[in-house]
Formats: C-alpha cells, structure tokens, sequence
C-alpha cells in the first residue's frame, strides 16, 4: 500500500476500524502533491469535536477519583483521543510534506503503526472498565495548534519535541498513580506506551538536530523554532523524566533547562518587576536615574520577585540566570516563573497579562508598563503620593492612638531647629524625610545638641524637596518587626509578621527566619509575650489596610514596629513606618515558608565591602566557603541548616542575599 494513500485513509476516513487498520508492507513511490490543510479530520460524529461542540465538557479526573472505574476509564478516553489527534496529524504531515526525505517519512510511519496500538489497546481497557469512546466530548486543542504547521522542521518541534516529549512525563506519572489503586492492567499499558513514547522523542530529536542550525544548542534552537501558542512549558508534565530525555538523545542543557523552565499555561500570567527606589523617584520626579552603584543593586536583586510570584507568572530582570543557581531554588521547594531578560523583552510585545506588578506604583512603573507594550486586564495605575510618606504614616498613627514615642512633624528650618531642641533636651533625635526607605536620608543628632551645618544644609534640601521633615526621639530599639499586608478591594489580607535586623545606624541587614526571637535576650521574648506584640500588630494593619485602601491604595504593604526600652520599660512602637509596596519583609515571609519552624536561619544581604571584610575576593568565592562551612540539609523538604544563595551568584556584582546559620 502506498504511504500516501494509508495516510489518506487515516486522516479522510471517519470510522476508527480505517483509523486503526495498519498495512503490513507500504510504499513510497508515489507521495503526490502538497495538500491543503482540512477543518477538521474525518470522525464518527461520537468521536469528532465539529458535531459535539454543544456537549458540556467532562473535567479532568483527580486522582482521589481514580478508585473508580469509570473515572479511570475516562482518563484512558482523553489519552485515546490524544493518540488519535497525533496519528491523524502525522499522516497530515505525511501529505503536506511530499518532499520530506524518503527515511524521514518511513521513520512516521512506524511512530504512526506503534500510535495505532497505543489507541487500539486504550479502546480496549477503556470498554473493560465501562466507558466507550465518544462517551465524553473530546477537544481539538492539538489539531488546532499543529495542523497549520509549516515544515516538517516545525513538525517534529511541536509534536516529538513538544507533546511526545511531555506524554514521557504524563505516562510515567499516571503509571504510579494506576499502580497506587491496585490497577496494575493499565500501570501496565501506560508502561508500553512510555517506553516507545522514547523512540517517538528520539525519531523527532534526530531529525530536529539533523535540520536545525548547527551554531545553535538544541535548546535554543527549540526555543526559536517553536511556534506560539506553544512554549517549553508544554514539553513536560508533573516529573521531569530526565534518563529518558538522555536516552531519545537530548543534550543536557535541553534537559536541565526544560526543567527550569516556566512559563503560563492557563490563566494570563502576572508581570513583576523590580523597582524598589520607589520613595526617590516620587521625591525627586519620574526623571530620577538611580546612581551606578544603586543600579547594580537593583540587577543583583532584581530575581527576589519570584519569591513572590507563582510558576505561572513572568518576572523581569537584566541578564538570564545560572541554571546551577535556579536547581539549588526548586530543591528547596521555592517556586522559579518564567525570567525575562532585558534581551527577550520583545517576546512581551502582544502577550496578555493578568496585572502589571511592579516593586512599588510609582509613576516610573506606570510608564515601563506601557513602555513593555503588553496587553492587560486592568491597566495599571500610581497609587496617591500621600500613602508613601512617613508623615503620612505619622498621622495616622496618631489617629489610631499608637504614637506614644512623640515627636512632630515640622515644615521649614525655624519649625525644625525648635523641636529639635525640645527633643534633645531627652536625649537623641532623629530626622527622618517623607520619602525613603533603608534607613537613608536620616540625621541622628546627639542628646543637648543642635543640627551642625552640613545637617541643617541636609534639612533644607530635604525640606525644599519634600516640604517636610519628621523629628523624634531617637530610642534604643531591641527588637525590630515587620507585618506584611495586601490591600484588596473586597478584603484585605495580613499575611504575617517576621523580623529584621539593621546596624547601628538603623540600615537593613537581613531577617530572621525558622526561630523568629533566635539570639535575643529572655527578657526581650518574654515582654513580646506580655505585651501581646502579635494580636497589637495584626490589629494594627487592619487598621492600616483600612486606611490605605480609603486612600485610594491597593496592592502591598508593609508595616514596620519595634519593641524599644525607656526608663520605665520595654514598650511596643507598633507603626514606625508604613511602606506602600513590597517589601524585602514580605520576600522574607515568602521565603520563611520553606524553613524549618525549628530552624535557626537567617536571611542576610551582603555586599562586596562586607565579604571582602571577610576575607574574600569575590561572591563566588564567598559562598564556595559558606556552603564548605554550612552545607544545605533539608527535613521533610524543609530547609533545616545550612547556606542557600536566593540571587544569583554568579553574576551579582554589588550585593548577595544568603539563607544562612543565625
């Protein structure tokens, strides 16, 4: 029988016994003209998606169902139909590409005899276990995206490199979950069917590196080739089969990049972005252009969104990231999105995302948004400049009746020099500007004295920029806190406290992960307990999440306090500052999921004046010894002890952020 003619038979002939009948001797002498590509293939109207498009769809099975026959039978029918749309596809492919090479055609052939079996057996199962074919609507999702497809190069991408490969994950998947119900028949079935599926991905892979261009890897070539909608992301299942990708013959940076890859495969996709000098740039305008060393900063630290995001969504940063690096993440159990580098923005142009989610709603934010040229279910908008500014903060907080520290906000020199001198008289103050953050563009001025002259010059810059300043009692703080918070329209949610820790001058240095009061004094915990810091705190950021959102603020926060001593005692400041963004408290809390509640973890920032105080010159060098020193154990999946680098090693240049012994 000729090739073309079976294929004919195949793809024109509606009843299954045409589908399945194999010839034992074909031909090839005759493969004729291209064809153009049909609506549809010819199907029993039970088994085709044209006439039961009105039929309600049947959901997916879970597997707390797969105790029960019929919901594996239904299992097997959605397989079945895959099996169909392959083979119907591969004879398509057999008739638009005549010209395709004698050995190539042959080698579909054999793939198109073995899916044949596949279905056949399928067929038979699902009879046994009391469901026909066409007993659920079937979807033409891979008809739909393969059958315009424009070479045989393209082909053997989508359906060997793409589906074939991912049915490798599928079929081992449900042959242990088959297995766990006891139903060892089809375990058995889904066997045979993942140990040719390898031959299937090896067919395609010889080809695919047989046409594609030889200065690229097989991965980037991959990544080129493959036609949207499709992505890497449909190329594999729940477990990654990395010994049987080896074996089909893809390269180990194929394998172990698929298994980093991540990329939105149902719901449109959340896009975030790093810009954390939000309090600067609404200071100083949306012309601010941070200084070279601050930029460094922001490329280092650029990754920490994906704490935050889901695998579903995409997170914006300057240079790729080492798969090394990204390996280390996923064991830990974090979630890794899809990164988007400053080189692949153009893939952004056209693509639907569900929300624009920028470090903080600065104007700036607003402006990249358009400036990216993605779609977007709601168009992002800069939340008011008032909720950003610490006198802001500092009046709600005396409203809430939770400023009992004191101090005022003053709005020229006069005003300043006056309550610094009341202040001082107690001891040190403070100066804070509206706008900042990390612990910059404060003065501390020494008990009984007044501001020299580089502090005063300091003030009326800040007050010819921001029109105020914020003075209080500087007090010996024991314990720092932050409680992270999302302001939602319906219902706003606290999400958590956590702890940090700042040198003395107040800068950040990190958090404190696992065992929250590690390291502090009995006394400090004890007071914590007595003054009820966690119901405070959490009765406090209702509070404020109330306030921001009647301010017209939506999206996170977080709220800074501190437990401080006087002379009458520990006392609780349960609104220092308010931050209208995230926070690197809120990546903490994200992190500290993965952390043992029993650990003694610290999630530190270093930067390169810090290591090489250390004696190293270098991060990489740095961390090679942290982690010789500190080797990474896990409990129950859970990070226990142990170095863990949650940016990038290898390319950060300015600062590196350590999961590390407390």
């Amino acid at each position: 029988m000729e090739l073309r003619e079976w294929a004919e038979a195949i793809l024109h002939g509606s009843g299954l016994d045409t589908k399945l009948f194999g010839p034992q001797v074909l031909t090839d002498l005759s493969p004729g003209l291209p064809v153009e590509v049909p609506r549809a293939p010819a199907r029993d109207a039970a088994i085709s998606w044209v006439s039961s498009r009105s039929r309600s769809k049947v959901p997916f099975p879970t597997l707390g169902q797969m105790d029960r026959d019929e919901q594996r039978g239904i299992i097997l029918h959605f397989f079945a139909n895959h099996e169909l749309l392959a083979l119907e596809l591969m004879a398509l492919a057999l008739l638009r590409f005549p010209d395709a090479p004698a050995a190539f055609r042959r080698g579909i052939a054999g793939v198109m005899k073995e899916e044949q079996e596949h279905l056949r057996r399928y067929l038979v199962r699902m009879e046994e276990l009391g469901v026909a074919f066409g007993a659920v609507p079937v979807n033409s999702y891979f008809w739909d995206v393969m059958a315009p497809t424009t070479s045989p190069l393209v082909f053997v991408t989508q359906m060997a490199l793409t589906f074939e490969q991912a049915n490798l994950d599928f079929a081992r998947y449900f042959l242990n979950a088959f297995k766990k119900v006891g139903d060892q028949k089809t375990a058995d079935l889904m066997d045979l069917v993942y140990r040719e599926e390898i031959g299937h991905v090896g067919h395609g892979v010889m080809w695919f590196n047989r046409w594609r261009e030889p200065g690229e890897s097989d991965w980037q070539a991959y990544k080129r080739i493959l036609p949207l909608p499709l992505t890497p992301a449909r190329a594999k299942g729940q477990e990654l089969q990395a010994e049987a990708r080896r074996t089909a013959g893809l390269s180990e940076e194929f394998i172990s990049e698929l298994g980093l890859y991540r990329h939105s495969k149902g719901r449109p996709p959340r896009l975030f972005w790093f810009n954390p000098e939000v309090e600067e740039e609404l200071a100083l305008g949306a012309s601010y252009t941070a200084p070279k060393s601050i930029a460094s900063w922001h490329r280092d630290l650029a990754s920490l969104l994906q704490f935050v995001a889901s695998e579903e969504d995409c997170v914006l940063v300057e240079q790729r990231l080492a798969s090394g690096f990204l390996g280390e993440i996923v064991k830990c159990g974090y979630n890794v999105p899809q990164f988007v580098s400053k080189s692949e923005r153009h893939e952004l142009k056209g693509r639907l995302f569900s929300g624009w989610h920028p470090w903080g709603q600065s104007p700036g934010a607003v402006l990249e948004a358009k400036r990216l040229g993605c779609e977007w279910q709601h168009q992002p908008e800069a939340a008011p400049k008032a909720v950003f500014t610490k006198t802001w903060a500092k009046a709600l907080a005396q409203q809430l009746g939770v400023d009992q520290i004191g101090g005022k906000v003053v709005g020229n020199l006069d005003e300043l020099m006056a309550a610094v001198a009341g202040l001082a008289a107690y001891g040190d103050v403070v100066i804070k500007a509206p706008l900042s953050c990390s612990g910059r563009h404060m003065q501390r001025i020494k008990a009984r004295d007044l501001l020299d002259v580089k502090q005063q010059a300091w003030a009326e810059r800040i007050l010819k920029q921001q029109g105020a300043l914020v003075a209080e009692p500087w007090v010996r703080r024991l314990a720092d806190y932050s409680v992270q918070i999302e302001v939602q329209e319906q219902q706003s949610t606290v999400l958590g406290v956590t702890r940090f820790l700042t040198d003395a001058r107040g800068a950040y240095l990190g958090h404190v992960l696992g065992l929250k009061h590690a390291g502090l004094d009995p006394t400090i915990v004890r007071a914590y307990h007595e003054l009820s810091v966690p119901e405070t705190l959490e009765r406090v950021a209702v509070a404020v999440a109330e306030a921001l959102l009647q301010a017209g603020y939506r999206g996170p926060a977080g709220i800074d306090a501190f437990l401080y001593e006087d002379s009458s005692g520990i006392k609780l400041r349960p609104l220092v500052e308010i931050n209208a963004r995230y926070t690197m408290g809120r990546i903490a809390l994200e992190l500290d999921r993965r952390v043992h509640n029993k650990a003694r973890v610290m999630w530190r920032h270093w930067t390169l004046r810090q290591i090489k105080a250390e004696g190293f010159d270098d991060f990489v060098s740095f961390y090679r010894a942290m982690l010789e020193k500190n080797p990474l154990k896990l409990n129950r999946g859970l990070i226990e002890s142990g170095a863990l680098a949650t940016n990038d090693v290898d390319t950060a240049q300015t600062v590196l952020t350590l999961l590390m012994p407390h």
